[in-house]
């Protein structure tokens, strides 16, 4: 990870070098590295079915936190500072061939590594897979946080926010899409995956591939799916798209979309036959 000057010049090497396969999706990336994280660690993630998970209910305290506002807090200033650190190649990103989903993504890495980065730094000695298991805390524990309506944690999310928008994107922060909405996409996820064609094409696709080429494969085709399925409410250019992957964002904490993005995380890894356990975590 990164120590002093050599941060600055390594993260610059990362931004200017990362690739669809590097970044993935939430589920290509995130999800799947803080699955192997939590394999390795003996951490089994709970399995959901696409069936069940409809029945659960929204709380509206969030998840139990697992970090102190104060640890939050102090990650969130140095994940701000790593940020800044990397302005002009977050800024280069705007004149990046491809879609805005590829450009979304890479960006979700860059902010991935600069809280893995900020973990680091505020937990000394920590090793790079519990430094994942502290990104899955950190997120859980900052939502509860937020919605109890600590000022400094949201000021600072804030900040972050704006600072990657407007680098990145050359934009402002969307609003946030309403919870119902955003509900009702994450199960037109979670049912798009259990399609038996999508699920046919995609299985066939990995077949006899290694766990990169099936990384490739997955990130194409949920790109594919999420701007068909953001489309059909109303979400179809540009601004929508990033409007649409905040605002996933930032009810990930909501037991109803949490349940279904569990459901469809764990599906799509089935179907590519991809083990946590074997899953490469990003190196920076």
């Amino acid at each position: 990870f990164f120590e002093h000057c050599t941060m600055q010049r390594r993260m610059l090497r990362v931004a200017a070098q990362i690739t669809p396969r590097a970044v993935g999706t939430c589920v290509a990336t995130r999800a799947l590295s803080v699955s192997a994280a939590m394999s390795r660690s003996g951490i089994q993630p709970r399995r959901r079915s696409p069936i069940t998970c409809g029945g659960v209910r929204a709380m509206g305290d969030g998840p139990v936190p697992l970090m102190s506002a104060t640890e939050c807090s102090n990650i969130s200033q140095k994940t701000l500072e790593a940020l800044q650190a990397m302005s002009m190649p977050l800024q280069s990103l705007k004149l990046t061939p491809g879609t805005i989903a590829v450009r979304w993504n890479k960006v979700m890495l860059v902010l991935m590594l600069s809280r893995l980065d900020a973990i680091k730094k505020c937990t000394p000695g920590i090793s790079d897979n519990d430094a994942y298991i502290h990104l899955q805390k950190l997120s859980l524990s900052t939502r509860r946080y937020v919605a109890q309506g600590d000022s400094q944690l949201i000021q600072q999310d804030k900040d972050i926010w704006e600072f990657l928008f407007k680098n990145a994107f050359g934009r402002s922060v969307p609003e946030k899409i309403p919870l119902d909405t955003i509900r009702r996409a994450a199960l037109g996820m979670c049912n798009a995956v259990s399609e038996e064609d999508f699920q046919n094409n995609l299985r066939g696709q990995c077949e006899g591939q290694g766990i990169e080429k099936k990384n490739d494969l997955l990130v194409q085709a949920l790109l594919e799916l999420q701007m068909k399925l953001f489309s059909t409410y109303g979400y179809n250019d540009e601004d929508g798209y990033l409007a649409m992957q905040k605002s996933l964002m930032d009810f990930a904490g909501d037991a109803v979309v949490l349940a279904y993005t569990s459901a469809y995380n764990y599906t799509v890894l089935e179907v590519c036959q991809i083990d946590p356990n074997q899953a490469q975590l990003p190196k920076v």
